[in-house]
């Protein structure tokens, strides 16, 4: 049981780093870091190494405080995937999560509770996307796979 950080080498030469939650009874789980170092230059790469390890730090600490809240994020989330989504966003900051959110928003008008997520709301939603002349048909499909991501 606990957490620790796994490197994982990219076919770049980079090297990726990765936090692991180990559970007893409620299992396993990986989190990607979003930082990356190349070992050949040793002070970039202990600096994120550094980094990761902060962010290892942060696990473990809600780890100690609440094992099963790490394990089920959905509930840690207040049941809301608007704020889940938000919360995930802080972490990674990718442009593509930032337009679906407020896609989500525009189409739910702010609050979206887990437990009313069916595949009939996810029908209406890829409606609702694919009859906005605004975005394309590739975009409606990408903004789908973050939130069918973000419910898986």
């Amino acid at each position: 049981m606990g957490v620790k950080i796994r490197e994982r080498e990219m076919a770049g030469g980079e090297v990726a780093f990765y936090i692991d939650v180990y559970h007893g009874e409620l299992g396993r789980f990986s989190v990607k870091t979003g930082i990356q170092g190349n070992p050949k230059n040793r002070k970039a790469f202990n600096l994120a190494k550094a980094e990761a390890e902060d962010k290892r730090r942060e696990y473990e600490k809600d780890w100690l405080v609440d094992p099963a809240g790490l394990f089920n994020r959905k509930a840690m989330s207040a049941s809301d995937l608007i704020e889940y989504l938000r919360t995930s966003i802080e972490k990674t900051n990718y442009p593509l999560e930032t337009n679906t959110l407020r896609k989500l928003i525009s189409f739910s008008g702010g609050l979206i509770p887990f437990d009313k997520l069916s595949t009939a709301w996810v029908e209406r939603f890829k409606v609702y996307l694919l009859d906005d002349e605004a975005i394309s048909q590739n975009t409606a499909h990408k903004y789908m796979g973050v939130v069918c991501k973000t419910i898986r």
